[in-house]
């Protein structure tokens, strides 16, 4: 149902904001500030309608084992390179030092290029949001101390952490850490249960540690 449901959705959702778009854009005639002002709010509601879909259909084609993995070998340091360039901008708007972490040697990995850097960017995207301005985010790479076939992935932050007692529930699809400090933190839920799903469907593992007051690190393997 859901998955049925939110592909339904899209096509209408599609509509809408290709509307609002040429009105943005002054090709169904002149629009005044506060009209663009409120065509501006509803524009960033539909793309979080949108990527809210999106993660109920992925979440959908995990649970349901429908998801296409396309393997192959990966650089890791090309990868994390791109997510990282591409969040930057973000992480300049808090002031957040990004830094990477590979040593030259790190032999590739096999996985889908296309999941294995939504991962980062679930990951990443996660430790901007809860890192206040001027901490530092640090993504680092090194064969697996468990398994000479595995590489752990590290996305390290100086963020606000997380309480112990939560730690368990993380992963979870839903769950969302009460805590007074991410109240003003908007989300579904979903990207975390997203992500372990992921990480699964490579045959790999995801785990976190974390310190109120001093950070979390988000470790998984490909």
């Amino acid at each position: 149902f859901v998955s049925v449901a939110s592909h339904e959705l899209r096509t209408p959702l599609a509509a809408i904001k290709n509307a609002v778009q040429l009105m943005l854009q002054g090709k169904t005639g002149l629009i005044n500030e506060n009209q663009a002002k409120f065509l501006s709010v509803a524009d960033r509601n539909i793309n979080r309608l949108t990527s809210i879909l999106n993660s109920l259909l992925d979440l959908s084609r995990i649970e349901s084992k429908k998801i296409e993995m396309k393997f192959e070998e990966l650089v890791l340091r090309s990868s994390i390179e791109f997510i990282l360039s591409s969040l930057k901008p973000q992480a300049d708007g808090k002031s957040i030092q990004l830094k990477m972490e590979i040593p030259e040697e790190l032999p590739s990995v096999y996985g889908d290029r296309e999941k294995a850097e939504q991962i980062l960017t679930n990951l990443v995207g996660n430790a901007i949001k809860f890192t206040p301005e001027g901490g530092k985010i640090s993504v680092s790479a090194k064969p697996f101390e468990e398994n000479g076939d595995m590489v752990a992935i590290s996305v390290r932050d100086s963020g606000i952490g997380i309480p112990e007692d939560q730690l368990d529930r993380i992963f979870e699809k839903f769950h969302q850490v009460e805590d007074p400090l991410r109240r003003s933190i908007t989300g579904t839920g979903l990207g975390l249960a997203i992500t372990k799903g992921l990480v699964e469907a490579h045959h790999g593992k995801i785990w976190v540690e974390s310190e109120v007051g001093k950070g979390s690190t988000f470790t998984f393997t490909l």
